[in-house]
């Protein structure tokens, strides 16, 4: 986090792919696309090895932010909420069901 409630490009460049994922049909290959870019992955990968990094790099940018102690939505600005509060919905999703 460069500053107190703003993300780095880095970061809202994650964001943003989760939020496309959110919004994404999951039986399209658009929605697998967004997962591979969320990965990092760029060869042939299984769904249930795609699903594991999706959820490991999810649950790390979490760990992160929990570190610098700005796991609530309410530590951003209004630009940047909507993407945060996008990420921790589908957090919350992958881990329940």
């Amino acid at each position: 986090m460069n500053s107190r409630g703003k993300l780095s490009e880095e970061q809202r460049r994650l964001f943003s792919l989760i939020t496309r994922a959110i919004f994404a049909n999951p039986f399209r290959d658009e929605r697998r696309v967004v997962d591979c870019e969320i990965a990092g992955v760029t060869g042939p990968i299984g769904n249930d090895e795609l699903f594991k990094r999706v959820e490991y790099v999810v649950a790390e940018n979490i760990r992160v932010l929990r570190e610098d102690k700005l796991a609530d939505v309410g530590c951003f600005y209004a630009e940047d909420r909507v993407l945060v509060s996008h990420r921790f919905l589908f957090y919350t999703f992958h881990r329940c069901t």
